[in-house]
């Protein structure tokens, strides 16, 4: 089975550190089909885990028996100068483009067939 993983996904699970929120990409167990969840705060991230493993995710947003990856944060840029909402969403998609990357790497040594549609539509 196969599904293609969204650029603009990536960028809502990319978030930014420092803030108390993660992002994580869920894949099925059959790695047919993803979901994103974002934000969830740090504090329950764990939580999340734990539930999914033992069949109560549900109620946290995570879905039991699917596996989580989880998406690197961002620092955001430095106010100097340069338009902040401009510089914000630059450094948030070139973390999502290397968290994108990192994803392959991890599905593929999980045995799933991944397309990256890296384009922002």
């Amino acid at each position: 089975m196969a599904f293609t993983l969204s650029m603009e996904d990536l960028i809502r699970a990319t978030l930014p550190s420092g803030w108390g929120y993660v992002g994580f990409v869920g894949v099925s167990p059959v790695g047919d089909s993803y979901h994103v969840l974002a934000p969830v705060e740090v504090d329950l991230a764990a939580d999340i885990f734990i539930m999914a493993l033992d069949g109560s995710g549900e109620s946290m947003g995570g879905r039991p028996g699917w596996r989580y990856y989880y998406c690197h944060t961002y620092d955001p840029p430095p106010q100097d100068g340069r338009p902040w909402p401009e510089a914000l969403l630059a450094a948030r998609r070139q973390r999502a483009r290397h968290s994108g990357e990192l994803f392959m790497a991890w599905a593929r040594r999980q045995g799933w067939w991944v397309d990256f549609e890296a384009r922002v539509k």
